[in-house]
């Protein structure tokens, strides 16, 4: 009689704490369906499909949890099911929520932005300050590289333009100077600069410094590059050999600034500033390292990187990476210029400084090029077969 007791206790105690989890298993599922709708990452297919799945699952197991007369067996695996599921929960969550909080960290821009971003090819200036401080403060823009995305046809193209060429400044009656002292004005100035060069609109920028390049690429670990050519880099004496290299974000940083160990100095330094971009874009979107590092790399960057893209349309850009998730074709190209004057420009007064006198040819092509990866030119259908039928086959050989 006493053992009757006892067991009935036991089973009420069970079944008590069973219904409690099973309220805690349901508040935990409602607020992770909550928070995928607020930060509104995801594809809505997929959103549908997710939350209906939560929806069932989360059914099912709270009646497993919470009524009586359910076997005792049924009954833990609903617990060890629903323990899974809740941990996976407040996993996804912190990750949508930090994610969402970056985006509006390091977003400067004052509405809600462009809703057709993930339909229509755009152009991205990244501007890479030659400090280690704090993004907002203003100072030479080291590097400069034009990203165009096509998103429908899952195409990239890189477009860098040497520090030191030659560039008017729209801001100061189109005042001649070097590319790298427009950054002093502002990222402002340095966009209008570049657009005034290549007679193009740029659509957004990406503001970076070195601490960007160092920090990113050390919280994932490092990438690998493809060198062209086998040197000692100027700066900290790193040893980089010809072909493949894997550096951590010193050595990286130390190799996007190489130019004296160059006979075509500054042209070799933005193509290797292009294989560092490369580098970082390859082991961010392809190594399952970065995932468990996720939250490490966001606030790593974070004081040390700035857009003018709104956090909707960062968004609905991976909205389109996760719903296709195709390896984009990445294109490179460079302005060339003669490196061999020194001249007195608007930053300098009257002393003269090292510029680069740009190359028309070469500036024509870079226009060119960017227009047409905007507007592709129309081809005849046989034409796009035989194109299709080569990047089928470069695909295959590769």
């Amino acid at each position: 009689m006493i053992m009757d007791v006892k067991s009935k206790k036991k089973r009420r105690l069970m079944l008590a704490v069973s219904r409690l989890w099973g309220l805690v298993y349901l508040v935990s599922a409602l607020a992770f369906e909550a928070t995928l709708l607020v930060t509104d990452f995801l594809p809505k297919k997929w959103l549908l499909i997710i939350l209906l799945c939560i929806f069932v699952a989360s059914t099912v197991i709270f009646i497993q949890l919470f009524f009586r007369n359910i076997k005792r067996k049924s009954r833990i695996i609903a617990v060890v099911i629903s323990i899974i599921l809740s941990l996976t929960f407040v996993t996804t969550s912190v990750y949508a929520i930090k994610t969402a909080s970056f985006l509006n960290k390091i977003s400067k821009a004052e509405d809600s932005g462009n809703s057709e971003i993930a339909e229509k090819p755009f152009t991205v200036l990244i501007s890479g300050m030659d400090t280690t401080g704090k993004i907002d403060e203003e100072a030479r823009s080291d590097v400069n590289m034009l990203v165009t995305v096509d998103p429908k046809r899952h195409k990239i193209l890189l477009t860098s333009i040497p520090r030191d060429y030659l560039v008017k400044l729209p801001s100061k009656n189109n005042a001649e100077d070097k590319l790298t002292h427009s950054g002093l004005y502002g990222i402002g100035e340095t966009t209008g600069a570049i657009e005034k060069l290549l007679d193009i609109k740029i659509d957004y920028y990406v503001k970076v410094n070195y601490n960007t390049v160092v920090q990113f690429i050390n919280a994932i670990g490092g990438i690998y590059i493809n060198s062209d050519y086998e040197f000692t880099t100027y700066i900290d004496h790193y040893r980089i050999n010809k072909g493949t290299n894997f550096l951590k974000g010193e050595q990286a940083l130390a190799f996007a600034r190489e130019r004296q160990a160059f006979k075509d100095g500054d042209n070799q330094r933005v193509m290797n500033q292009q294989i560092v971009l490369k580098g970082i874009f390859h082991r961010f979107t392809q190594s399952p390292e970065v995932i468990a590092k996720y939250t490490r790399i966001l606030d790593r960057i974070a004081p040390y990187m700035e857009t003018d893209m709104a956090p909707a349309e960062i968004k609905a850009l991976v909205k389109l990476e996760l719903k296709n998730h195709k390896e984009w074709k990445i294109e490179n190209n460079a302005v060339e210029g003669a490196g061999d004057s020194t001249r007195t420009v608007y930053s300098s007064g009257s002393t003269p400084v090292y510029v680069m006198t740009p190359d028309k040819e070469s500036i024509k092509k870079a226009h060119d090029m960017i227009k047409n990866f905007i507007n592709p030119p129309k081809k005849s259908k046989k034409s796009q077969k035989s194109t299709d039928q080569s990047e089928e086959e470069t695909e295959y050989s590769e």
